[in-house]
């Protein structure tokens, strides 16, 4: 299960930062496709500029590790349950998060509740290159662990 994850993060991020992917194509162990997952590009500033690397990266204003907190305050997770998702959404050029997708198929609820709070939250520095804010994809991999959530 874990080796099969780590190969499905790869293959992931290869496709993210070598195609310009924007989503997730989920497929089963025989390797047949099962989804395809889009990110909404619908509050994007401009849907034909969409950034992958840029040279300030958009952040979470009060920090990464308030944003942990925050989930592991507000969400009560099975300490049983162990598993890791990636989640993708937009950061648009006004530092608004939306088009949440995420590639987890067996626990999607925990991960649907973490998206409600980071729907809510909006508290985003857009991304930049130079002075200009534009628009970038942000990824995020979900770490469940022992009831508590880890954002890598």
């Amino acid at each position: 299960m874990k080796f099969i994850f780590l190969i499905n993060s790869l293959l992931f991020l290869i496709q993210l930062f070598a195609f310009g992917q924007s989503g997730f194509n989920i497929r089963n162990s025989s390797g047949e496709l099962i989804e395809e997952r889009k990110v909404d590009l619908s509050q994007a500033c401009n849907q034909d500029s969409i950034y992958l690397f840029v040279t300030k990266e958009p952040t979470y204003k009060p920090g990464m590790d308030a944003l942990e907190e925050t989930l592991n305050n507000e969400l009560q997770f099975d300490k049983k349950l162990r598993y890791s998702a990636h989640l993708m959404f937009l950061i648009n050029c006004e530092g608004q998060a939306s088009g949440f997708i995420h590639t987890d198929r067996e626990n999607s609820e925990y991960i649907e509740k973490v998206i409600a709070i980071l729907d809510e939250s909006q508290e985003w520095d857009s991304a930049k290159i130079g002075n200009r804010n534009v628009d970038r994809y942000m990824h995020m991999i979900l770490v469940l662990k022992q009831g508590k959530v880890k954002i890598k």
